[in-house]
């Protein structure tokens, strides 16, 4: 059984992942193994590196003419 998650997305009484609080309980368990991917470990699809890219043009659209500067853009 593969389950995947993220440790970062707390939604549980508490404020405690529960991802981690598995970890806790079954880590010991001979023949259970827990990876913890990096940032460095996220590879996007090509695909979806294009649905952010015509998320941003239209916002970038939408705030011309209405002051607003993005990150990393000049003011």
């Amino acid at each position: 059984m593969v389950v995947t998650g993220d440790v970062t997305q707390i939604d549980i009484t508490g404020g405690r992942s529960g991802l981690l609080e598995l970890e806790e309980l079954l880590g010991e368990i001979e023949g259970i193994s827990f990876i913890q991917l990096g940032q460095g470990d996220v590879v996007r699809h090509r695909i979806v590196r294009e649905i952010v890219t015509a998320y941003d043009r239209s916002a970038q659209s939408r705030s011309i003419g209405a002051g607003v500067v993005r990150a990393g853009e000049p003011a």
